[in-house]
């Protein structure tokens, strides 16, 4: 890619972009995908529900597109097998399972630059679990809870 080293690749045109830019710009998108969304979310802010976790500060990487699809594969990872009921295999096996499915996606992305490397900082793995767990969190009991409250106030 012609670069001096120390200094860090750039994607000029990527066709790979952050969660923040992808929620805030693509309206088009979330309004075919989930019609109903906007609603969902006035009815929270009228309610004033808090948030369901913290803001995550900002990490110094420029690994966060493997970071992200890492952690949503181990969420994706560790629920299979929660609904399929066996919850046989080890850590190590969904770790590997995620790491597959997360080179699988993001593949088509390395000619751009994109590396895709499983040796995380401790900073970095610590991202990678905390997004896993929030995940976690969000998809599992608070859910009929939050919809109870919601609409037993109606």
């Amino acid at each position: 890619m012609g670069r001096r080293e120390g200094e860090q690749t750039s994607l000029e045109y990527s066709a790979v972009i952050d969660a923040a830019t992808f929620a805030n710009s693509y309206n088009a998108f979330w309004h075919a995908n989930t019609p109903t969304c906007e609603h969902f979310v006035r009815r929270l802010n009228l309610d004033r529900l808090e948030r369901f976790e913290p803001p995550m500060g900002k990490s110094g990487t420029a690994n966060r597109t493997v970071i992200a699809e890492y952690a949503f594969s181990l969420f994706a990872e560790w629920k299979q097998d929660v609904i399929e009921g066996s919850k046989k295999r080890t850590k190590d096996a969904i770790e590997e399972a995620a790491w597959v499915a997360t080179k699988t996606r993001l593949s088509p992305y390395v000619d751009q630059g994109l590396k895709l490397n499983r040796n995380f900082s401790e900073e970095e793995a610590r991202e990678v679990n905390e997004i896993s767990r929030r995940l976690a969190s969000f998809f599992t009991d608070p859910l009929p809870g939050l919809f109870n409250a919601l609409y037993a106030r109606r």
